[in-house]
């Protein structure tokens, strides 16, 4: 498995989209992708988790999972 990883509020969710696919569309690679998403201090609300889960699940080779990361950073 690979990991690539993003980290973005909720107002950078719609543009996390936008990469999360056009990198999923793009990918050659055999491995599957997990997409890792750093969040912290009030992270992304349910509307934008599931709207990234939805493009991700488009993807067979692919997964997400949110990092919070607000005790490492504290």
């Amino acid at each position: 498995m690979r990991d690539v990883a993003f980290s973005c509020d909720d107002n950078g969710a719609k543009f996390l989209r936008v990469t999360v696919w056009s990198l999923l569309k793009h990918y050659r690679g055999d491995e599957p992708l997990r997409i890792n998403v750093f969040e912290g201090f009030g992270g992304h609300s349910a509307e934008n988790k599931a709207k990234l889960q939805e493009v991700v699940e488009a993807f067979p080779n692919a997964t997400v999972r949110y990092v919070n990361v607000e005790k490492a950073i504290e």
